[in-house]
């Protein structure tokens, strides 16, 4: 039987993959603030992550690890105190984040990773990256928006992570390195198997997990589902219609994270209301 997550998944996989725009930042140096290891700050200019424009998928399994691609394990980062400095090296593992103060702030930090694989079973993965803070609360996620490109870009899904702030790993709900076409029907089960391990400390989360879980198989609820995306899409196009060509990409982009996001923080909302 298809499952919830699956179902919202096909709209992203309805076309054949063509190439994938990864928004990451410039190569040059920009202004930044590097948390230490030991909590000491430091300011100056760091070079930015230097990842391909674009990634090429050929068919559901990526054959290639995402992270690793756009070099988000680095392990050393070049940092100048001033903008006619030297240039130094700084060692991933005296780095807690970075913050990078471009056109737009955006913070880094470092995240030691734990999956899930198809047996429900947690899996350390022993590697370290430095991955953007999307947004903080009891429940930190954190992630990159993946994009399509045919005719133009659109947002096809968000590469996250969820991590509780003083927890040492970070999980993986929806690991794209993992997926191929024989375990797409494991992608709520191991969503949800993430989510109980971040919120275990939290006996009333993991009973409202339960309850989640029971109605990811209602195919009533299913059929609700499609029902809002249409209806998303709709709304969105129409409200496209009345932006400016100027400000319509931007836009598009936001209701598209806020809507993938969703699925990430209906979750966390509900983890916020039930544990102290």
């Amino acid at each position: 039987m298809k499952k919830l997550l699956l179902l919202a998944m096909i709209f992203i996989w309805q076309n054949n993959f063509a190439q994938v725009l990864i928004y990451t930042a410039k190569k040059e140096f920009i202004p930044a603030e590097i948390r230490l290891a030991n909590d000491e700050i430091i300011s100056g200019y760091i070079k930015e992550f230097n990842v391909p424009n674009a990634i090429e998928f050929t068919d559901f399994s990526f054959n290639f690890n995402l992270e690793s691609e756009l070099r988000l394990d680095r392990t050393k980062f070049n940092f100048k105190k001033t903008p006619d400095g030297a240039s130094e090296k700084i060692e991933l593992n005296n780095i807690k984040s970075i913050t990078l103060k471009g056109e737009d702030t955006i913070t880094y930090e470092k995240l030691k990773l734990k999956t899930i694989n198809s047996k429900l079973e947690v899996v350390d993965l022993k590697r370290e990256i430095m991955a953007p803070l999307i947004k903080k609360g009891k429940i930190n996620v954190y992630g990159l928006r993946v994009y399509e490109c045919g005719h133009g870009c659109s947002l096809m899904w968000i590469l996250a992570y969820i991590k509780k702030p003083n927890d040492e790993f970070a999980y993986i709900p929806v690991d794209y390195n993992r997926l191929n076409l024989f375990n797409l029907g494991k992608i709520d089960d191991k969503f949800f198997k993430a989510f109980e391990e971040v919120g275990k400390d939290c006996p009333k989360f993991l009973s409202y997990l339960e309850t989640r879980k029971a109605q990811f198989n209602d195919k009533t609820y299913k059929k609700e589902l499609l029902a809002a995306r249409k209806q998303f899409d709709k709304d969105k196009k129409e409200k496209l219609k009345q932006t400016d060509k100027r400000e319509r990409r931007k836009m598009e982009d936001q209701m598209d994270t806020d809507y993938y996001l969703k699925f990430y923080l209906d979750e966390i909302d509900a983890y916020s209301s039930r544990c102290q």
